[in-house]
């Protein structure tokens, strides 16, 4: 009997050791897996980096192109800070409370428009752009010609001297006399008449 339990301590003993690398064996397939899917992950990404990185020099050399075409057909080139600017540029916003019509002469009815127009970025920060400006009213009452009733048009150094840059307002701004009259009767009606 003492034999039989010598005999079983034995065995006991050698398959704790075979019990006991089992489970790290698993623990290293695991940690192999994760691996092969990172490295897969890894090779993902720098498939995507290469791609962005081979559009993107073809689009520095489409750029370099239109710039050489440009100076060649004898027209300025954008700068790459204007460029810059222009593309980030994303939309045109009225400033709500700073544009409307305006009365500046005291006689009954408003007979300038005021505007506050920003460029903005993707995160609504606003964009100096560099360039014409060129503004149209159109009154949506009419058809066809008669709706246009106010067109202005400014250079690049008329437009720079338009921008400002306050606390409250950034932007373009303008103040229109009407050069046409809109037809609706509520034009003049702005100031609660």
């Amino acid at each position: 009997m003492r034999t039989r339990t010598i005999a079983r301590l034995m065995l006991a003993v050698c398959l704790v050791p075979l019990v006991g690398c089992a489970a790290p064996s698993a623990d290293v397939d695991l940690l192999e897996a994760r691996l092969r899917d990172q490295q897969d992950l890894v090779a993902q990404y720098r498939a995507i980096v290469d791609s962005a990185n081979r559009e993107l020099e073809l689009a520095r050399g489409e750029s370099q192109l239109l710039r050489t075409q440009l100076a060649e057909a004898g027209r300025q080139p954008l700068l790459p800070e204007q460029a810059d600017q222009l593309l980030r540029a994303e939309q045109l916003t009225f400033h709500k409370l700073m544009t409307g019509t305006r009365d500046t002469d005291g006689a009954p009815g408003d007979d300038s428009l005021n505007i506050v127009l920003t460029p903005q970025s993707r995160e609504g920060e606003a964009v100096k752009l560099i360039g014409a400006l060129q503004l149209e009213a159109i009154d949506l009452s009419q058809d066809g010609t008669e709706r246009v009733i106010g067109s202005w048009s400014y250079t690049p150094d008329e437009a720079r001297d338009l921008w400002h840059n306050g606390f409250l307002v950034t932007g373009y701004q303008l103040e229109l006399p009407w050069q046409q009259l809109p037809a609706t009767p509520s034009w003049s009606c702005t100031r609660g008449c």
